[in-house]
């Protein structure tokens, strides 16, 4: 403790130094308002914090010697060490009590981590002994110092899994080094006791009354059938429900299958010998297949359960001697009956489509065809006809205005070489006009059959309409108010409201400059 004492008076006694030539400093700079460099350092005494020693300025190196030797306002910063203080010095200091300094002080070393500073058995690593406390400072008390003891109840030597000791004051006679006890109550059950049949696991093996204690093996017979299942057993002094004596069944889940059981095609050993299907009494019939196309050969058989090399189920080929000749192969123009359906060259490929021609006029029925390898009698190769009743329907046909489709085109009367011309009767009035028309066998809506309007824009303008007196022509005759009344007018050429008698013009209207007075001389 003197030692420490020691350091922080020579700390302190440095910084009281530094401070003295400080003052002395700012004294002398309060009088003299000269600066200096004193220690010759390249800082004046503005930025030197002890101008009276070169080692200290602001691009010194701290050291850890209590003086603030790089000017920063701070002594010893970054060059300290922290020590924890050992107070019961054990090697591990207490992480609460900690010191900066540059020497380790008394009672003080550079390593923490000591969970109890007032006791020496207790550190990081001490040997974990039976006494309530963390002697390794790992936060566990007393662990692994009672692990193998196992309560002894029954006083057999053997302990009990269930029961493992977990408190350093107990009595350790009553607790037995292992768990080998499976029931602490019974001291005749133990590891090492010799099993009879008694229905007890008597040696704690898991096992109750196994062999040599006077049980027999038993085997499942879960199927019924009087034979056991070899995988499925029980010990037992009696025979259990479910088990027989004996272990000779080799499925114990179906009743049909057990030694002398009639063999079947079931890819199964009904009788047990180890052979599969091997004298069934239900054997499959198989057909040649010489042409491995898939069917067989009616004439040529083998009697099995398995379907042999080069045989099939079936029996439905007619030439077993070509591959191309089966009930999947496709019908060909050849003359022969390539897909065995007994009809040859039916639906072949490459037969052509014929169509029905009924009215013979080179044009084919599309609703009425066969497929054939040859021309058939009535038939062409084409199905354009639209109308195969009719031999004026074809595609070469002339429209005419009939309502049917002469040239088989989907249109009716389209362009027919008998249609008539129609005029557009744009006002409604029944006369049409010559600048808009069109051809149709019917009369289309909004035309009409003749061109005698004259003015398709006004339905008071037509043949039937009376002229009056309006300089225009009403009935379309080429003359403008023919047939009605007409005033005389008398030129006024001096405006003074007579007219001239010699000047004189006839119209339904008053003309510019003409009145309908003649009294001026």
């Amino acid at each position: 403790m003197m030692k420490a004492l020691t350091v922080w008076s020579t700390i302190f006694l440095s910084i009281g130094a530094t401070a003295c030539r400080n003052k002395i400093e700012v004294e002398e700079s309060t009088t003299d308002t000269q600066v200096l460099d004193l220690d010759q350092d390249g800082y004046d005494n503005t930025e030197d914090c002890d101008d009276f020693d070169a080692n200290v300025n602001p691009d010194s190196i701290e050291f850890c010697d209590g003086i603030d030797n790089n000017c920063d306002g701070q002594v010893d910063e970054g060059v300290s060490t922290l020590y924890y203080r050992d107070f019961d010095g054990d090697g591990f200091g207490d992480d609460d009590e900690t010191i900066q300094a540059c020497n380790a002080p008394s009672e003080y070393i550079i390593i923490g981590n000591d969970c109890d500073d007032s006791n020496a058995d207790s550190f990081p690593g001490a040997p974990e002994r039976c006494d309530e406390q963390d002697n390794d400072c790992d936060g566990e008390i007393d662990e692994g110092l009672l692990d193998g003891l196992y309560l002894d109840v029954d006083g057999d030597g053997y302990g009990d899994p269930a029961e493992p000791i977990n408190d350093c004051a107990d009595d350790l006679t009553r607790f037995a080094d292992n768990p080998l006890d499976c029931d602490d109550g019974n001291p005749a059950v133990h590891f090492d006791a010799i099993e009879i049949c008694d229905e007890i696991d008597n040696d704690c093996d898991g096992a109750v009354d196994e062999p040599g204690s006077g049980a027999q093996i038993w085997y499942a017979d879960a199927d019924g059938d009087g034979y056991g299942d070899p995988l499925v057993t029980s010990y037992a002094c009696e025979l259990p429900m479910g088990f027989i004596d004996n272990a000779d069944d080799c499925d114990d889940s179906n009743d049909a299958q057990h030694p002398f059981a009639d063999e079947l095609c079931n890819l199964e050993d009904d009788d047990c010998d180890g052979f599969i299907d091997e004298e069934a009494i239900d054997p499959n019939t198989f057909y040649l297949d010489a042409d491995s196309d898939g069917f067989g050969d009616s004439d040529f058989t083998t009697v099995s359960c398995t379907q042999p090399i080069g045989y099939v189920f079936n029996d439905l080929d007619c030439n077993d001697a070509i591959s191309a000749i089966s009930p999947n192969a496709p019908e060909i123009c050849n003359q022969t009956d390539n897909n065995c359906n007994g009809v040859l060259d039916d639906n072949a490929v490459g037969a052509a489509t014929y169509y029905a021609d009924v009215d013979g006029d080179g044009y084919g029925d599309p609703t009425s065809f066969v497929e054939s390898c040859s021309p058939v009698t009535g038939h062409v190769l084409n199905a354009l006809d639209c109308n195969d009743q009719d031999p004026n329907q074809n595609p070469l046909s002339v429209e005419v205005c009939n309502s049917q489709d002469d040239n088989c085109n989907g249109d009716i009367d389209e362009t027919a070489v008998d249609a008539l011309v129609w005029y557009v009767d744009a006002d409604g009035d029944g006369f049409g006009s010559l600048n808009t028309w069109t051809t149709a066998c019917t009369e289309p809506p909004g035309y009409v059959d003749n061109v005698l309007d004259c003015n398709d824009g006004d339905a008071l303008h037509n043949p039937d309409t009376p002229e009056i007196c309006n300089d225009m022509d009403d009935n379309c005759n080429n003359q403008i108010d023919e047939g009605v009344a007409l005033s005389q007018w008398y030129f006024d050429d001096d405006g003074d409201g007579f007219g001239d008698p010699w000047v004189v013009v006839e119209s339904c209207s008053q003309p510019a400059g003409m009145i309908a007075d003649n009294q001026d001389c």
